[in-house]
């Protein structure tokens, strides 16, 4: 799915100016994404277009139960929700099984829909134990789920809590149902924070500099369960 990945000079000033815990992480995008001082714009169209961000963990791994803050700054552009999309993608370290965890106010069987359609928001924490909203789809994840049974986050914790987190993405792939465009910023995971700020001119050569050695590594994700949106 994300085919040819591209690191750009805006991605390494973004990860130097990221706020790293001890789980550091490698930042890249995918597909068809545009990043400027606003957010990281991906654009997903029929049949087949998609793009998004990833956060790649593995170099330092960390159990799900440690996953307590996961949100997004986010304004749909174009589009609405639908097809699976927007959500994010919980990976293990083998980058092949993931849960799902879909954008949105739950409607109930699978459906989820943009709580304020256009407008700049923030997802909220999704990853809150307290939170009776179900959001997450596990196919496979910590050996639990296929991919079509709803969980909140403390179940889904409880079942693979000690199943460890490799990747975390960001994605819109929905243009299949028509053309979902959407504003990214401020892409947390846990103490991990992007974003799309852009330096001053003044401290470019020295955040390219000390970001040249960073390896992207592509990977490749299985075919997903598509939640349909209304």
């Amino acid at each position: 799915m994300f085919g040819k990945l591209k690191a750009l000079c805006f991605g390494i000033a973004v990860v130097a100016a990221s706020t790293m815990n001890a789980h550091a992480a490698a930042f890249h995008t995918y597909g068809d994404v545009t990043v400027s001082p606003d957010g990281y714009l991906a654009t997903s169209t029929n049949p087949s277009g998609y793009g998004g961000l990833v956060l790649d963990f593995t170099t330092t791994p960390f159990a799900l139960s440690s996953l307590t803050n996961l949100s997004v700054d986010y304004q749909m552009t174009q589009g609405t929700f639908g097809g699976g999309s927007p959500r994010f993608s919980i990976f293990d370290t083998s980058g092949s099984i993931a849960a799902w965890v879909y954008f949105g106010t739950p409607l109930g069987g699978g459906s989820f829909a943009d709580p304020n359609p256009g407008a700049q928001q923030n997802t909220g924490n999704y990853a809150n134990l307290l939170s009776s909203d179900v959001r997450v789809y596990n196919n496979g994840f910590g050996g639990f789920g296929n991919g079509n049974t709803g969980q909140t986050w403390a179940e889904f914790v409880a079942q693979a809590g000690s199943t460890d987190v490799g990747y975390v993405t960001l994605d819109l792939d929905g243009g299949f149902t028509g053309t979902q465009q959407a504003l990214f910023n401020n892409f947390t995971v846990n103490d991990t924070v992007v974003t799309a700020a852009v330096p001053e001119p003044s401290t470019w050569a020295m955040m390219i500099l000390g970001f040249a050695g960073v390896g992207f590594m592509a990977y490749r994700r299985k075919s997903k369960h598509v939640v349909r949106a209304v």
